[in-house]
């Protein structure tokens, strides 16, 4: 029912680290108002705390250009 009311926003590219069902990531509640992440991008957004890895900063900043 995710996919068949478009609440699936999020998939795992090539990896599933965690095994979920058809790759899922990410899912947004019905009013698109709520999002669940599995990846959790806010650990990786600092250079020294996560060992060089940035790979969340850019779904931060894609927040920011909505507001």
């Amino acid at each position: 029912s995710l996919q068949d009311s478009g609440q699936i926003v999020y998939r795992y590219a090539d990896e599933n680290p965690n095994g979920s069902l058809d790759r899922i990531a990410g899912i947004v509640s019905r009013s698109g108002r709520v999002l669940g992440l599995m990846p959790h991008p806010e650990r990786a957004v600092d250079r020294e705390l996560t060992h060089h890895s940035t790979d969340g900063l850019k779904i931060w900043q894609q927040f920011l250009e909505l507001l």
